[in-house]
């Protein structure tokens, strides 16, 4: 559930999120609603911008758009697993709604999908999650079907 308007969810220090996507808007709306989680967030509207940030920052959690100009989304998750080890990648889209397709990135460790367009209360459930410590931060207590990968 999402913080009331002005109040933010506690925050975990050291938590950054980077949102990698094409169209602007995504990026600029999730970095404001991962901030209302206590979440540090910047966007890139291009997988080698994207990139160049994760090389200089660490980020806890990528939110990645799989339909983008530049490189195949199986070797950009490889490249964000090269350049910033441990980050847990959700991957997005607006095109793929194949099962196969969903069952397959559970096996490349994928720790979420998204369809687009996306419902904000779902992406709440991974922003409140502390992917790495295993507890709720955020003012709901996530189910843990919720936690992973979202159709």
């Amino acid at each position: 559930m999402k913080p009331p308007v002005g109040e933010k969810a506690e925050t975990v220090a050291d938590r950054d999120v980077l949102i990698i996507d094409d169209e602007a808007s995504v990026g600029e709306l999730l970095e404001q609603y991962s901030m209302q989680y206590g979440w540090r967030a910047e966007s890139a509207v291009s997988q080698y911008d994207g990139l160049d940030m994760l090389a200089r920052n660490h980020h806890d959690l990528v939110f990645l758009d799989i339909v983008m100009p530049g490189m195949n989304v199986l070797d950009m998750i490889s490249r964000i697993r090269e350049i910033s080890v441990g980050s847990e990648i959700i991957l997005m889209s607006g095109r793929i709604h194949d099962e196969r397709f969903i069952s397959a990135i559970k096996i490349l460790g994928i720790y979420g999908f998204v369809k687009k367009p996306f419902s904000i209360e779902n992406l709440s459930h991974f922003l409140a999650d502390d992917i790495h410590g295993g507890r709720s931060t955020g003012s709901s207590n996530p189910r843990k079907d919720d936690l992973k990968l979202k159709e």
